[in-house]
């Protein structure tokens, strides 16, 4: 698997990261700032909005957020939001992978196991899709609540933000890591 990574690795481009960017760019303007998505949610809800933006809630609050959606609201999730919402961690992870590799290739670490490292965003992206299964599956069933599920998908939420800012993070030490190694070749003596 390791030298399946390392493989991959030295064939990843940097266009390859600047069209994956441009993705997620274009799916995340197109479900936060155009009018037949997030915003048309806020006009059946103006105090709430989607469970993915929150770090942490209880099985009670989303309850809540399904009731404050109202039956419209509900129904425009399901059938206008859900599809969406299920491509949109498929492109952000699709970045942070490739991205981390790229990066990989940059640095070319000594050890094997730096390779794994873009096992991370696969992660991450299902974690967000089983939360979106959870709130799918929860507005299917609204008036009953059911507070296992609404843990269970309440706790991938935040294991979401969690490898969501992992990889973050992740590509920040890579890309500080390459900077030192070009700096320390560039400021070094000639012979």
């Amino acid at each position: 698997m390791i030298l399946f990574f390392q493989t991959l690795s030295m064939k990843t481009r940097l266009v390859a990261v600047l069209v994956s960017f441009f993705l997620v760019f274009c799916v995340f303007y197109a479900f936060n700032n155009t009018p037949w998505f997030l915003v048309q949610l806020k006009q059946y809800s103006p105090d709430h909005s989607l469970p993915d933006q929150l770090f942490w809630y209880s099985p009670r609050d989303l309850h809540q957020i399904l009731g404050a959606w109202g039956l419209v609201g509900r129904d425009f999730y399901r059938t206008t939001l859900f599809p969406l919402d299920l491509v949109f961690p498929v492109v952000y992870s699709s970045f942070f992978f490739v991205s981390l590799l790229y990066m990989l290739k940059k640095v070319n670490p000594k050890g094997a196991w730096w390779y794994l490292l873009p096992v991370l965003p696969a992660v991450g992206g299902l974690c967000d899709l089983l939360e979106n299964l959870g709130v799918f599956t929860s507005s299917l069933l609204y008036p009953d609540r059911w507070d296992w599920l609404g843990l269970a998908t309440g706790s991938v939420t935040t294991a979401k933000w969690g490898f969501l800012s992992l990889n973050l993070g992740l590509l920040l030490f890579l890309a500080l890591w390459h900077w030192g190694q070009r700096m320390k070749h560039l400021l070094r003596p000639e012979p």
